[in-house]
């Protein structure tokens, strides 16, 4: 989580995305899309039919870490908040499957 997240931040918000690029109204729905289908499509292999359905989370997620970048002019908020909810949904999973 400490590497993987920063990568994601990284690539999605600074480099796909690139704030300074387009208006925030195509820039935040692309890159929720994007990471919805990022997310999307190794869970659909593994959980099908279920896989797509769980992703929207990510694709929602993807859209506000998209806006709070765009407003705060930086990858930290998004960032700290990533690492939150990959934690939450670690800690959840430790809970009901391996506890």
């Amino acid at each position: 989580m400490l590497i993987h997240v920063p990568l994601e931040e990284i690539f999605w918000r600074a480099v796909v995305m690139d704030p300074e690029q387009g208006p925030a109204c195509n820039t935040i729905p692309g890159s929720a899309f994007f990471f919805y289908l990022f997310h999307a499509v190794p869970m659909a292999m593994i959980l099908w039919p279920l896989g797509p359905l769980l992703a929207v989370p990510a694709g929602a997620a993807g859209a506000a870490w998209a806006f709070v970048t765009i407003r705060s002019r930086s990858l930290w908020p998004g960032l700290v908040s990533h690492w939150g909810a990959d934690g939450l949904i670690l800690g959840g999973m430790w809970f009901y499957f391996i506890r």
